[in-house]
């Protein structure tokens, strides 16, 4: 199979431009979420029918991950990433992360082959990948779009994956695995660090999902 020219400048950006400790720091925080997210299901004294905590739980983990990582963007002064809050339509924010010449944002995805259901900011943002056909050393001047996908299986992950979606959001341009950049040690460490105060506010998660989490 022959890979498109867009196709080989995605992979030699990729390759070449996304930093080891962001793919670790992405990987873990996403295994992080699931084990707090486990706990507080887990938790005996939560009120609640299981059926319905695991539920609610599911709904809530896209903030627990952001809310994980986005603490570990801010403890770790070393870090290549940075982040910012958008609102997109009207739903919750989205946060956005920022890696060198990359934004990114992070979705759960039942299908590991299909690109996450189309909606209107995820148009917006591929169409600037459309300049992966010009020469990346003097033809980017915009960021490149990467989306972060994974599922899990009772919070248990299944896959994680990053990708480049082409320009026309008709599919991927290349997938990248995740799975063997998670550090269960440094998952354990930030389950036990921003899990407590994490679990605290669940139930005003709904009510106000603003992270707001700088402080």
């Amino acid at each position: 199979m022959f890979e498109s020219s867009e196709e080989l400048q995605a992979i030699q950006a990729y390759e070449e431009h996304f930093p080891e400790i962001a793919k670790e720091m992405i990987a873990t925080a996403i295994q992080a979420g699931c084990s707090i997210s486990l706990d507080a299901i887990s938790d005996g004294s939560a009120m609640g029918i299981p059926r319905s905590k695991m539920f609610t739980q599911a709904c809530d983990l896209s903030f627990v991950i952001n809310r994980v990582l986005t603490s570990a963007i801010d403890a770790k002064n070393i870090s290549p990433m940075t982040y910012r809050e958008d609102t997109v339509g009207h739903g919750r924010p989205m946060i956005h992360y920022l890696v060198d010449r990359f934004s990114l944002h992070i979705k759960k995805n039942r299908n590991a082959h299909k690109l996450p259901k189309r909606a209107l900011f995820r148009l917006a943002e591929t169409k600037e990948n459309q300049q992966l056909s010009l020469d990346l050393n003097e033809g980017i001047s915009n960021p490149m779009y990467l989306i972060v996908t994974f599922n899990h299986k009772d919070f248990h992950l299944r896959y994680v994956q990053i990708g480049i979606a082409s320009y026309d959001y008709k599919g991927w341009l290349h997938r990248w695995s995740l799975m063997d950049y998670i550090r269960q040690d440094r998952a354990d460490v930030m389950r036990n660090e921003y899990g407590p105060a994490i679990r605290e506010n669940f139930e005003s998660i709904s009510k106000n999902y603003r992270l707001e989490m700088r402080h």
